[in-house]
């Protein structure tokens, strides 16, 4: 079996770069102490902000430069040129990138805006996970049988509806139960939509080209989670609170629908 040669690129000097940490006692913002950008430090331009991205970015360069030239590269960015694999990684991009941001930002805003435990907030989040792996069993096991656009269209506008609901509610006062709701439904979309996109991803390769598929999926989606996280935390800190940076959230997450919609409308 041959040895895959290739360079090990973190992607977390990026997204450092883009975000940080401030304790409370430096906090300029009550209820928004835990992520405070580099840049507000000083500007985007300084060298504890600029440095992180900018070799985060040559890296990730090196990276690609050096997997498209291998014979057996650690991971193929090649078959990012098939119509189904490149199609799902740019369905999955800013999906991931709007949904693990969420996951930062919703604990934490049950937790300072609305004063409630970890404990509490974790209960308040079970009815998205629950509805998310409960339709993803669902969909995985007719993703074989069902067009891909046919799936994952309605469940990304269904998850987008939920984390828009769920924005708009965002306040000191809305009920418990409309925001577990809400969230309730954008698991819906997300269960809807994760598993037909990596499905569609493989489909067509064969042998290694499976493994190194799957594989290529999950590191950009891990990436682009990463960003996502970064991004939505510079944003709480440079915008009016939790629903401005929720409602842009939302706003990421719609843009996988234009990818969406270019995925097959036939079945396999």
């Amino acid at each position: 079996m041959p040895v895959r040669s290739g360079v090990t690129v973190p992607a977390s000097p990026c997204a450092c770069g883009l975000s940080g940490v401030r304790t409370p006692q430096e906090s300029a913002h009550p209820g928004r102490d835990q992520f405070v950008p580099l840049g507000e430090r000083g500007g985007f331009g300084t060298p504890g902000a600029a440095v992180p991205v900018v070799a985060g970015a040559a890296l990730v360069a090196v990276f690609a430069v050096r997997a498209l030239r291998a014979d057996h590269p650690l991971l193929d960015l090649r078959l990012l040129r098939r119509a189904s694999v490149g199609r799902a990684v740019a369905t999955m991009a800013p999906f991931s990138a709007a949904y693990f941001g969420s996951m930062m930002l919703v604990p934490l805003y049950w937790q300072q805006e609305r004063g409630l435990s970890a404990t509490q907030a974790g209960l308040l989040m079970d009815p998205q996970f629950l509805c998310s792996g409960t339709v993803m069993q669902v969909s995985s096991r007719i993703s074989d049988r069902v067009a891909p656009r046919a799936i994952v269209v309605p469940g990304v506008l269904v998850a987008v509806a939920g984390f828009l609901a769920f924005a708009v509610q965002a306040g000191s006062d809305a009920p418990y139960w409309r925001l577990a709701a809400s969230l309730a439904v954008m698991g819906t979309g997300v269960g809807m939509t994760n598993m037909p996109v990596m499905a569609f991803a493989t489909r067509g390769l064969t042998g290694a080209e499976v493994a190194a598929g799957s594989t290529a999926l999950n590191i950009v989606s891990q990436m682009a989670a990463s960003a996502g996280t970064a991004l939505t935390a510079s944003l709480l800190t440079a915008t009016d609170g939790f629903r401005t940076t929720l409602l842009c959230g939302a706003g990421l997450m719609a843009l996988t629908l234009p990818m969406a919609a270019r995925l097959p409308k036939r079945r396999p």
